[in-house]
């Protein structure tokens, strides 16, 4: 009977360490809300100071009432619900038609970005997500990213070009989602050092995905190169975590860390 007992737990313990089969990844497209795309707005006039510090210039309504925001101090003395309504009557616009055909035309190559991750995830402890949203908006930055429990979120500001590239942001987001909890929360990186890390990793495996990528300069944090990065090869050294929490150990209050 006891050996019976330890040939089942050992099968047992044999069937949990089968590799299961990943699950297939899913898009899913939509746009801001009139209520959304305001309160993110509302967001980036409250943050300001924020966005000024890391060299950011997000994209905002020329409309006179909006242009106003900017130079009152105190954001407590604005009639947000007044402005909401000429938001909603004068500026906002909901045609994304454009954008969201194109986007679903790159589903393959957003497939074959997850594919990529899912064999770096390893390397760099990536989460990775079977289902993704992406998301257009009008106001804010070009591109931003949200993690929830059982998705990421992609959101995309609409550009001006008509041709512009939405699956290279999209990759630059998805990466952010990857490192968000296991390296940037856990190990409290500021906001130019993981944009500096996602720019790094793009550079050296996804460059044949984003050639045209831009590596930012003005707003990400170069320290931390010579933790991460090998100093005759250039490349990623072994141990990427580590490298990651001696940098920011040694620089733990180098700026501020709001997300």
């Amino acid at each position: 009977m006891r050996n019976r007992k330890m040939n089942n737990m050992k099968m047992e313990s044999n069937i949990n360490q089968i590799k299961r089969p990943e699950q297939p990844v899913e898009f899913i497209y939509g746009k801001y809300s009139i209520d959304d795309e305001f309160e993110s707005l509302r967001e980036v006039y409250e943050e300001m100071d924020w966005y000024k510090k890391h060299n950011y210039e997000p994209h905002l309504p020329e409309h006179s009432k909006f242009k106003e925001i900017e130079k009152i101090s105190d954001k407590e003395d604005i009639d947000w619900e007044k402005l909401k309504e000429i938001f909603a009557n004068e500026i906002y616009n909901d045609n994304y038609t454009h954008e969201l055909e194109g986007i679903k035309q790159q589903e393959s190559f957003l497939m074959e970005a997850v594919a990529r991750l899912r064999s770096l995830k390893e390397k760099y402890n990536l989460e990775i997500f079977s289902t993704y949203e992406i998301i257009f908006k009008t106001y804010g930055m070009g591109g931003t990213y949200g993690v929830g429990a059982d998705r990421g979120k992609v959101i995309l500001r609409k550009n001006d070009n008509p041709d512009f590239n939405y699956g290279i942001t999209c990759i630059h987001e998805m990466i952010h989602i990857g490192i968000e909890k296991s390296i940037v929360q856990e190990h409290d990186l500021s906001q130019s050092a993981k944009e500096r890390l996602v720019d790094l990793i793009i550079r050296e495996d996804f460059g044949d995905m984003a050639p045209t990528y831009v590596m930012q300069d003005e707003t990400a944090d170069r320290k931390i190169d010579e933790f991460v990065l090998d100093r005759k090869t250039g490349k990623f050294v072994d141990d990427i975590e580590a490298s990651v929490a001696e940098f920011a150990k040694k620089f733990p209050e180098d700026e501020d860390k709001e997300d």
